[in-house]
């Protein structure tokens, strides 16, 4: 029967917590945060980074674009994210993320095939 290496407690503990990271956000309550914190064996470093990040947080939001475009119809959350980006503290760039191809697309089409209105009669003399 094969044997397995004896894990310490410390050890499991990190790997459980590496095996949670399913994301690119922790989920957290307030209150956990808080309570790791004050904690003195958190490291100096990495609390900085999360109390820099907290502080942020108070002005800023980091609004996720899958929840906010769920169960809307694609034309209609191009259109509200275009909005809510150019309002943003984003910088404007060349390129966009692969999962954004489509509502580029969408852009594009309605682009080129939106009707043109017509001239005035005052624009045309």
């Amino acid at each position: 029967m094969q044997q397995y290496p004896v894990i310490d407690p410390d050890t499991q503990s990190l790997i459980e917590g590496l095996l949670r990271i399913q994301e690119k956000h922790i989920i957290i309550k307030k209150e956990t945060v808080d309570t790791l914190l004050k904690q003195e064996d958190f490291d100096p470093a990495f609390r900085t980074n999360l109390e820099n990040y907290l502080n942020i947080a108070q002005v800023y939001y980091a609004l996720p674009k899958g929840t906010l475009k769920e169960d809307i119809p694609l034309s209609i959350s191009i259109k509200e994210l275009a909005k809510l980006s150019n309002v943003s503290s984003l910088e404007k760039t060349y390129h966009i993320l692969h999962e954004d191809d489509r509502e580029l697309s969408c852009i594009l089409k309605n682009c080129l095939t939106a009707p043109t209105a017509p001239k005035d009669a005052s624009e045309s003399e």
